[in-house]
């Protein structure tokens, strides 16, 4: 890949991409497919470059166009939803996971053959899958989408014989807060989480006085509002949430776990 090229693409403007991709093409007298098949020093692709650095239109416009880079691979055997998963890039998973699933609807069993593997199952050298490394990353957001896509995958041990998400079984402390009915929530936030009401949350939200303390204010267990609806997996409110700037994801309960590992549980 050459260096004007890889700029290119971290620059995240389309039309300077085109150029740069055309220009490349006439010189080296080569179809747009034999560039957009160049890789970098450790076999990073395109598509794994745009994930690094967040870039959305180019990311769309690649696997649009180039879609067997969806499941090229580094020589470390990073696809480029690892390296979104690592980078904290939200959007770039959407595109990855949404026209992946359109190619294999589409795919006549060449462009996207893996085997028995999705593209949520695909393992680093290491073992780790885009799971693995979004949980690593405390990239919340992550972890939801990639679950969301394909649940079975949390149970998938890498090398170091991690599970992506931890499961926590029986009548722990933890399992008991979250589910029983006796549990005190007094605030609005913990009640509108507890309950799914993303109309509730994204209300409350609006309201720009409400300092960071408030909204991820403990109950007498520990529990703030975003382990509550980690624990219950509402998806809506667990988005609004972790896009506010104000919601600290690193938040322990009382047994030290934080929203991710609650996910768990479900």
């Amino acid at each position: 890949m050459g260096l004007e090229l890889y700029h290119a693409v971290k620059g995240g403007n389309p039309e300077k991409f085109i150029h740069v991709l055309e220009r490349a093409s006439a010189e080296k007298c080569l179809p747009l497919i034999f560039i957009f098949d160049q890789v970098g020093n450790v076999g990073e692709s395109l598509l794994q470059v745009a994930a690094q650095f967040g870039r959305e239109k180019l990311a769309k416009l690649i696997t649009c166009y180039y879609p067997t880079l969806l499941t090229r691979r580094t020589i470390n055997g990073d696809t480029a939803l690892h390296v979104a998963a690592k980078a904290n890039s939200s959007n770039v998973i959407k595109i990855i996971l949404s026209q992946y699933a359109a190619e294999k609807t589409n795919s006549t069993g060449n462009s996207m053959d893996n085997g028995d593997s999705e593209l949520t199952r695909l393992i680093t050298e290491l073992g780790n899958t885009s799971l693995h490394e979004a949980v690593y990353s405390k990239h919340l957001n992550g972890v939801i989408l990639l679950v969301l896509a394909d649940k079975n995958v949390a149970h998938y041990v890498n090398k170091a014989d991690d599970k992506p998400l931890p499961s926590y079984h029986g009548n722990s402390a933890l399992h008991a807060a979250i589910t029983t009915k006796n549990l005190e929530v007094s605030k609005h936030f913990h009640i509108a989480a507890k309950n799914g009401r993303d109309n509730v949350v994204k209300y409350l939200l609006r309201n720009k006085n409400f300092k960071q303390l408030i909204i991820n204010e403990k109950d007498k267990n520990g529990i703030s509002p975003l382990h509550l609806t980690s624990g219950e997996f509402y998806l809506d409110v667990l988005f609004s949430f972790t896009q506010d700037k104000r919601m600290d994801l690193s938040i322990r309960n009382n047994e030290g776990l934080r929203a991710i590992h609650v996910a768990a549980i479900k």
